[in-house]
Parts: C-alpha cells; structure tokens; sequence
C-alpha cells in the first residue's frame, strides 16, 4: 500500500473536491434529517456515507493507476454522496410536510365545523393563504422529485432546498396562528363547548 497518489494533483483535487461537498453540502441537511428522525441518523444516509468512504478508502489503498484512483473518487462523489444529500432533503421536508398539514388540518376542521366557527373567524382569514402556501409548496417538492428523477441532482437540490425554506416558513406561520391570543381564548370556548357536549 503506497500513499504516492496523495502527490499527484489531479488526485489530490478530487479528494479536496469530495471533502468540500461532504462538508458544505451534506452535514447541515444531515443534521435536519437526523433531528427530524428523532436524533437518529436515518439509516439508508449512515449507508450512503460507508459507501462513499469505502469508495475514498479504495482509491486510495487499491487502486495502482492514479487516474482510476481519481475516477474513483468521482463516481462516489456523484452516486452516494448526492444521494445521502438528496435523501436527507426529503426526510426531512417529508417530516416538516407531515407536521404542518396535522396543524393545517386541525384549523380546516376548526373552520368547516359551524360550532366552532363563530370562536376563531379572525383566524379563519388565515386558513386560506396557509392552504395555498401548502400547496405551493408541494408543488415544489414534486417538481425537485421529478427533476431528481431526470438526473438534475444540482438542479434537484436547489428545488429542495427551496422546498424546505418554505415549509420553514409555512411553520412559521402556523405558530403565529397557534400563538394568536384569539387562536388560543377561541380553543378555550371550544374545550367548553365539547365539555358541556
């Protein structure tokens, strides 16, 4: 085992180039998808990642022609580690869409049931954009999915970055109708009407 590619600048340029990404572009979104899992790494990711460094260790350790070594390095840059990213995107917006559209939910069935409807009319205006913003949003993920699908991973992950920027802003939203002082006195009257029910 000889270490003579780290020498050798094309080499050298494809390890500094795997390292780059796997720090500015994975760990952030990793981080997300970890917190969103419960503090778990999701295991498919703690995969891609073995599998990325194998293929680093590879290159280094078995490989004998320095441009396959390089080769080497590229092809898991471009298969596991867009992968890890691209999947850490979507668990993580699948867990932020999943939360949102329980609360979104919640306030449609708020607003449908004419109980209840009289208690939170101002916050009834709210319903509508949130609604819109919702689908706005999922329209996105979809067009990040099919664009994954076409082979775009770079075009992909700025339509999933996008995505999630939105739901964190549609979260955002729901808290300000969850922390809406008529919100929360209209809850109160609904507790008391399904109590006197």
């Amino acid at each position: 085992m000889s270490f003579e590619f780290l020498d050798d600048e094309r080499y050298r340029k494809s390890l500094a180039s795997v390292f780059q990404d796997y720090y500015f572009e994975l760990e952030g979104i990793v981080e997300l998808a970890t917190i969103e899992n419960h503090g778990i790494r999701p295991e498919g990711l703690t995969n891609e990642i073995y599998a990325l460094f194998h293929h680093i260790s590879r290159s280094l350790c078995s490989i004998t022609d320095v441009e396959q070594a390089a080769a080497e390095i590229d092809r898991a840059k471009k298969t596991h580690l867009k992968r890890a990213i691209l999947d850490s995107y979507k668990i993580t917006i699948n867990s932020l869409l999943k939360k949102t559209d329980s609360k979104v939910d919640l306030l449609e069935d708020l607003a449908a049931d004419p109980d209840y409807r009289e208690s939170i009319c101002s916050v009834l205006e709210d319903i509508n954009p949130l609604r819109k913003f919702k689908k706005k949003i999922k329209f996105l993920y979809l067009d990040a999915k099919k664009t994954e699908r076409k082979g775009d991973t770079d075009v992909a992950i700025s339509l999933y970055n996008a995505s999630l920027e939105k739901c964190v802003e549609l979260s955002e939203k729901i808290d300000e109708i969850d922390n809406n002082s008529t919100y929360l006195l209209a809850l109160k009257r609904i507790k008391r009407i399904e109590k006197a029910k």
